[in-house]
């Protein structure tokens, strides 16, 4: 299994366009690449041939270095609300840019978070039935290109109680409604921890293994997504390794977390050593 670290902004304060060498140096095999994350970023005011030329530029690099990029995330920058059609359009554009970007990267998981069109309280407020029936239209709209690109979109559990997509039985669901092997499911440790208490990370894996292909690993107090490192929360890191060993998940073990760039260099790096060795306890490996 590749163990993956994102997060890349982490990482250039002090390496540069080092840092693929550097992450493979500590022991990380492969890299979630979030270059078109951020919708708010300074990459959104360059032009589409700028941004092509960024992400061959980065593909080179962890080439180089030897390290796999194995996963991006849709845009989302501060969860658009998409509301409106004008809005859903262009987030869209966005989204359907970020899937042709990953294939230069050599991508083959695309994370996704549900749309909220109705707000994160669906259930509370209502349009319960709306939310479904856009975020099922906007699948449709972005299988084709996911396809052409030879990648899975992987949909999130989220950490919203009032959200009518947030737990891992409705992504579940959702994933069986659309019927699609290049549509399938992203186990969020962190937000499974604050929307579905009960319910450990290592028994959704077991429940979902079937459409299971992407996790992001982090840990929180059950209440805030805090993106802490495992076992600074609530999680139950050694039954999530276990139940990871006993479906033979084939997927990358994606940390969502990182540590802090305003670190001095040598705590900097003592984390990101830890870091690497925790992802071996929990999965069993030492």
């Amino acid at each position: 299994m590749n163990i993956a670290i994102g997060s890349r902004k982490s990482f250039l304060h002090y390496y540069g366009d080092d840092l693929y060498k550097k992450c493979k140096e500590f022991g990380f095999d492969a890299i979630d690449c979030r270059m078109l994350t951020d919708t708010t970023s300074e990459i959104y005011s360059l032009s589409e041939k700028e941004i092509i030329a960024l992400h061959k530029k980065e593909r080179a690099l962890a080439d180089k270095a030897g390290v796999e990029l194995v996963q991006t995330h849709a845009p989302f920058g501060g969860q658009p609300r998409d509301v409106t059609r004008e809005e859903r359009e262009k987030h869209l554009t966005w989204m359907k840019r970020s899937l042709r970007c990953s294939s230069l990267l050599g991508v083959k998981l695309w994370v996704l978070h549900p749309l909220t069109p109705m707000g994160c309280s669906d259930l509370i407020t209502g349009g319960v039935e709306e939310t479904r029936e856009i975020n099922l239209d906007v699948f449709s709209k972005l299988l084709p290109v996911a396809k052409e690109c030879g990648i899975t979109i992987c949909l999130e559990n989220m950490p919203w109680p009032e959200f009518s997509i947030s737990s891992p039985d409705e992504i579940h669901a959702m994933v069986d409604t659309v019927g699609d092997e290049h549509f399938k499911m992203c186990l969020d440790t962190g937000h499974n921890n604050i929307h579905s208490k009960g319910v450990s990370a290592g028994d959704q894996v077991r429940a979902h293994r079937e459409v299971l292909r992407a996790i992001h690993v982090h840990d929180n107090n059950g209440i805030h997504d805090q993106h802490r490192f495992p076992y600074n929360g609530l999680v139950e890191w050694e039954d999530f390794g276990r139940a990871l060993r006993e479906i033979d998940f084939a997927g990358p073990f994606t940390y969502e977390c990182a540590p802090s760039p305003r670190l001095p260099l040598y705590f900097f790096e003592a984390q990101l050593r830890m870091q690497r060795e925790l992802a071996d306890h929990i999965l069993g490996n030492r």
